[in-house]
């Protein structure tokens, strides 16, 4: 289980399933025509406010005026999907239902415990059980170049990913990610293979650039196969 790096008409990164039951996608600077290339109409995606908030979407959820950083669906077939320049997008996929979670993972929403709301929503509303979801990380801000301030220290959660690099504080967010989702009785976890600050000619990236020029969408769904199972939408953040 790894990602690859897809480099044709679109340059995108993609979760190469072996199960082959999700399509999960990365898009690069240079994923000119993605969505042609893909084939989607739409991606449902959240009013981003860097927050701990999850929905479970359908269809017919009118996402976009919703403020929140996941999305969670049983729907095949239906794109959900967060935008990134340097926080780490986060998928849950449950093989076992099938169902599919995404999570916009930036400091404040890992402080607020974004990560265990995703995996709550799809244990208490879906019945999933954590040994059959596997996370796959993508790529994000590595620690080197992670610089914080010392308010970092007051969390306590924090402390032992905070790190001193030539005398200054940086935070390693990926190794937290990973720590709360063991925490969270996930523990079949495919790592991120970029770092969204080294890799100039692939991502954008906030921290690198100094204020946003643009993003990159991390976007999956449950492949059309089988029947569609039908889900209710909820409005209620958990």
């Amino acid at each position: 289980m790894s990602w690859k790096l897809v480099e044709n008409e679109s340059t995108y990164l993609e979760y190469d399933d072996p199960e082959r039951v999700f399509r999960v996608i990365v898009s690069t600077k240079l994923s000119i025509g993605l969505k042609e290339h893909i084939g989607y109409n739409y991606i449902k995606h959240l009013k981003q406010v860097h927050s701990s908030r999850v929905y479970l979407v359908d269809s017919s959820t009118i996402a976009h005026k919703m403020e929140g950083d996941g999305l969670i669906t049983k729907e095949r077939g239906l794109f959900i999907g967060v935008r990134v320049a340097d926080c780490y997008p986060v998928f849950l996929l449950d093989y076992s239902q099938p169902a599919i979670g995404v999570l916009h993972v930036g400091w404040r929403g890992a402080k607020e415990g974004i990560i265990s709301k995703g995996v709550n929503k799809l244990v208490r509303y879906l019945g999933s059980d954590p040994d059959s979801i596997h996370a796959v990380i993508g790529p994000g801000i590595c620690v080197e170049h992670y610089e914080v301030g010392n308010e970092f220290n007051k969390i306590r959660k924090f402390k032992p990913f905070l790190k001193k690099i030539k005398g200054k504080l940086h935070f390693d967010l990926h190794e937290f990610i990973k720590s709360d989702l063991k925490d969270n009785d996930i523990y079949n976890i495919v790592e991120s293979p970029y770092c969204t600050y080294e890799e100039e000619e692939l991502f954008w990236s906030k921290r690198r650039d100094g204020k946003i020029l643009g993003e990159m969408w991390a976007f999956g769904k449950i492949k059309e196969f089988n029947t569609n199972i039908p889900v209710l939408g909820s409005l209620i953040p958990l």
